[in-house]
């Protein structure tokens, strides 16, 4: 059964510009490096309007097991750790199976 990490991100005002891109490239990269990832949708918001989140991105896993997985993989730990944690002031995930 497939299962889907779905989440926003909401980049620091302070935040510098290459940031986003830093952040989007590092998620296309986790399709090839880390096992069950299937695929790796993520885009910046399209600013039409105020307060919406500045990144969304999708990630297919292969299922659960394999998102439990991912979440102490080294790819994805070095991701959030040197580009995402600080870069953002909010985040919103959901998991969804099917």
């Amino acid at each position: 059964m497939a299962f889907r990490h779905i989440g926003l991100l909401t980049l620091r005002p302070d935040a510098d510009p290459a940031a986003a891109e830093a952040i989007l490239a590092g998620l296309a990269a986790l399709q090839d490096l880390v096992p069950g990832v299937e695929s790796v949708q993520a885009a910046r918001d399209a600013g039409l309007k105020d307060g919406n989140a500045d990144i969304h991105f999708e990630v297919a896993f292969a299922d659960e097991a394999a998102w439990r997985a991912y979440q102490s993989h080294p790819a994805h730990v070095a991701l959030v750790q040197e580009h995402i944690a600080p870069a953002i002031t909010a985040k919103a995930f959901v998991q969804v199976r099917g």
